[in-house]
């Protein structure tokens, strides 16, 4: 979309990060999409955690996989929110990966109702706490003529961890 492109175009990653604009079709796809392999074919560099930003013009797709019955793709979504690695067996092998994984991605909905059919169950109610949301009104206009900044002025910002200090308890 326009607002995805837009996204991409006035942010500018580091040059270490992983921009990946794929769909994963299991978490299987997933692990191989972070750049994760066969247990018996990693090496000690694979077990570095590399950044990842997977990118979705429409995140109704993944939310598809994900609600199918006994899908673990919302499990690896939800673990690698807090952790690096993530592995799962099955009667293709076993497969790892080492990411840290960021998602972009978009999701319309005609209201609130459609929002909970699609963000629901398949989510495992873990995706949603994990999940920063941008709602736009009904009565919003976009400009279509807003360009983003060239290189030199792109906004560079690095995440920073939030403390709170236990005397505010």
């Amino acid at each position: 979309s326009l607002l995805t492109d837009r996204i991409l175009k006035s942010w500018a990653p580091s040059s270490k990060e992983q921009v990946v604009s794929k769909y994963p079709g299991s978490e299987i796809g997933l692990i191989q999409i972070l750049g994760g392999k066969k247990a018996k074919d990693m090496g000690p560099e694979d077990y570095t955690p590399k950044p990842y930003l997977l990118v979705q013009d429409e995140m109704r797709v993944t939310f598809g996989k994900m609600n199918i019955l006994g899908s673990a793709l919302p499990n690896i979504l939800n673990q690698l929110f807090y952790q690096d690695t993530y592995g799962t067996a099955s009667k293709m092998g076993n497969y790892e990966c080492c990411a840290k994984l960021s998602v972009l991605g978009g999701l319309t909905c005609d209201g609130p109702d459609e929002f909970a059919e699609i963000y629901g169950m398949a989510t495992t109610t873990g995706t949603y706490d994990r999940t920063i949301f941008g709602v736009l009104p009904r009565t919003w206009e976009y400009n279509h003529e807003w360009q983003a900044p060239d290189d030199a002025n792109a906004i560079r910002r690095r995440p920073k961890t939030c403390a709170i200090p236990s005397e505010i308890f």
